[in-house]
């Protein structure tokens, strides 16, 4: 199985990419934990600062599920992980379990300009916040281990 881990600052384009480059693949994502779907089919996102590391813990828990029960998928399968993963801590425990089983591992950081990003985030993370994390993520990519298969993708 393929997994592709995306990482960039809120706004930067990860859920674009992984609904026009994958639409059909399964996704894990901290974003999923704010949502509510309604009657009607409609999704409403209420996203509460507060629980931030609570969403976190309920993606990694869906993604071992994931990745336990499908372990044995055919190699072509593809699993997303669209989060922000700023910090090497928070890319690691999907690249471990992900290679420790022996599944094809990316990680792709979306970079693009902070400003531009804070516009478009959809959290609401204020622009000097959104700068600090872009910061922080092009200090944590120095520092990722060279055996992590690693790509940049710059959108504008």
């Amino acid at each position: 199985m393929q997994i592709i881990i995306l990482r960039g600052i809120p706004g930067s384009g990860k859920s674009t990419w992984r609904t026009q480059r994958a639409p059909k693949s399964p996704f894990c994502s901290a974003d999923v934990f704010f949502e509510t779907k309604q009657d009607n089919g409609d999704v409403d996102y209420n996203f509460d600062p507060s629980k931030i590391g609570e969403a976190h813990a309920w993606c990694f828990r869906e993604y071992v599920d994931y990745i336990m029960d499908y372990s044995d998928q055919d190699p072509a399968h593809r699993l997303i992980v669209d989060n922000t993963n700023i910090n090497v801590y928070e890319v690691a425990p999907y690249v471990a379990l992900g290679q420790a089983y022996e599944h094809d591992v990316e990680i792709i950081t979306m970079v693009c300009d902070p400003f531009q990003a804070a516009e478009r985030n959809v959290h609401g993370v204020p622009p000097g916040n959104v700068y600090r994390m872009h910061l922080a993520m092009e200090a944590a990519t120095l520092k990722f281990p060279p055996w992590w298969p690693h790509k940049i993708w710059r959108n504008a």
